[in-house]
């Protein structure tokens, strides 16, 4: 009994901590990524769907996803992202960044992911389970996004993704550049900045898609560019 007692207890102490991960998701309600039809955020909503997280996720996923994290029901892009920012800079870092090419269902990246909605190619109700009517609008023609939702599908002039943020790894250590991990911030530990599974870092380093409390679902602020220095040193 004293043994069950204190697994209770840790359990007890460890969903605490769980949730608090995922405090933020509830601020997703009535933001730009809050598509239902109950939404008072912008005029890209559904005329018929109730439902907020069914845009992105799934309880119980469609085997055409083919177990794509996290529980992912918005169709992939198909789109071959075969270009990747460079500058002599950066390459002269040796970070060995390559494009991300396409995503595969069970593969994609968190890139990938965003991507499928803005890069303007797939359209912004295109689910592996459910349906939504969404009405075009001034940012939406056919279903997809346009104007500054859209990044396109030539990512060589957005902020570089898809690189690894070691600097053991990296030919030249450059000093004005921070490593990230996915729990604290090396120089604060006040922001947490994940990167992917293989330690690179993606969109959804400097994005997440619950919280859009800094604008633009940003994980830091704009003022002062502290999102910028959160990895590129000041001094």
């Amino acid at each position: 009994m004293k043994h069950v007692f204190t697994i209770v207890v840790a359990l007890g102490l460890l969903v605490p901590s769980a949730f608090a991960q995922y405090s933020a998701v509830g601020k997703v309600l009535n933001s730009k990524h809050d598509l239902s039809s109950g939404s008072t955020s912008g005029n890209i909503k559904s005329t018929d769907q109730t439902q907020v997280c069914v845009f992105c996720h799934v309880a119980h996923q469609a085997s055409a996803a083919n177990k794509q994290e996290p529980l992912w029901n918005h169709t992939l892009t198909a789109t071959n992202f075969s270009t990747a920012y460079a500058s002599s800079t950066f390459t002269a870092l040796g970070t060995g960044i390559t494009a991300i090419g396409q995503g595969t269902a069970g593969t994609a990246t968190t890139s990938h992911l965003c991507l499928s909605c803005h890069d303007g190619t797939v359209a912004v109700n295109s689910l592996y389970k459910f349906t939504a009517t969404i009405p075009d609008s001034g940012d939406l023609v056919g279903g997809k996004l346009t104007g500054i939702g859209s990044l396109g599908t030539d990512l060589s002039s957005s902020h570089p993704v898809n690189f690894s943020m070691d600097q053991t790894t990296w030919t030249k250590t450059n000093p004005h550049i921070v490593t990230i991990n996915t729990t604290t911030h090396a120089t604060t530990g006040a922001v947490s900045l994940p990167l992917d599974s293989n330690n690179k870092l993606q969109c959804a380093s400097c994005h997440t898609s619950h919280d859009n409390t800094n604008t633009n679902f940003l994980r830091d602020s704009l003022t002062g560019s502290a999102i910028c220095i959160d990895c590129h040193l000041s001094t």
